[in-house]
Order: C-alpha cells, then structure tokens, then sequence
C-alpha cells in the first residue's frame, strides 16, 4: 500500500465547488446588507437636517428656512454631511429631485417636507426610490 499524504485531486474539486457554493449565497447578501446601510445613512442624514430646519426656526422666532436659507456652516462640523453612495458631501435640493443619497428639502404655508433618496432614486418618480419623508404637518 502507498503512504498517502495531503488531499487527492477529487477532495480538493469538492471543497473547491463547496467554497463556491458558499460564496454564491454570501455575496447577494452581502450586496444587500451594504444597500440597506447607505440607506441608513440617508435617513439619518435627514433627520439632520430635519434638527438643522427646526434650529433655524427656533432661532428666528418660529420661521421656517426657505432653501436658500440651509446652508452648510448650519449642519454639525460647518459641514454637509457625505452621500453614502459617492462619499461627497450630500447634495440638497427641491423635493422630487431623484438622485442616490442626496436630500430634498420644500417649503410650502409653513409646511415642509424632507425627502431622502435611496438606491432606487436614478430609477425617477414611477420608483422614487423615496426612503425618508419628514414632515412637520
């Protein structure tokens, strides 16, 4: 009989299809998991800038900021706080303008709305990709 040592041609094929299998089922959910937290982080991102909106009225007697009013030197550090999808500092426009990350803002009879766009966003209105509404109404 021969002195077998280490593993035949035929074990190593079957860890090797075993590791792939494991692989395929890790990497969606891996994908996912990332999705979901840079979401997380546009929603938080919101809820800055809602305490951002509700400081500025506080400080001017009740009145709402219009957009123009928001600016960064308001927001923690002087700072827009970073688009988890692109790493730059997000970007703040009217509602209803459908980019990843970035944060809608609308003024309306001292009503406003805060929007947070998700990893759907480019796909535009028919999926919003909303993922964060505030309101104070």
């Amino acid at each position: 009989m021969r002195d077998r040592r280490g593993f035949g041609l035929a074990e190593t094929a079957v860890v090797i299809v075993i590791i792939g299998i494991l692989a395929t089922m890790a990497i969606p959910n891996f994908i996912q998991v990332k999705k979901r937290g840079m979401e997380a982080a546009v929603k938080g991102n919101a809820h800055v800038l809602q305490l951002v909106v509700e400081d500025w009225s506080t400080r001017h007697l009740g009145v709402l900021p219009d957009l123009a009013d928001l600016d960064s030197s308001l927001f923690p550090g002087g700072v827009f706080p970073d688009n988890p999808f692109t790493g730059d500092p997000f970007l703040l426009g009217p509602a209803g303008i459908y980019t990843q990350g970035n944060l809608g803002y609308i003024l309306v009879g001292g009503i406003y709305m805060i929007e947070g766009y998700g990893a759907a966003a480019d796909a535009g209105p028919g999926s919003d990709g909303i993922i964060a509404r505030l309101t104070n109404g």
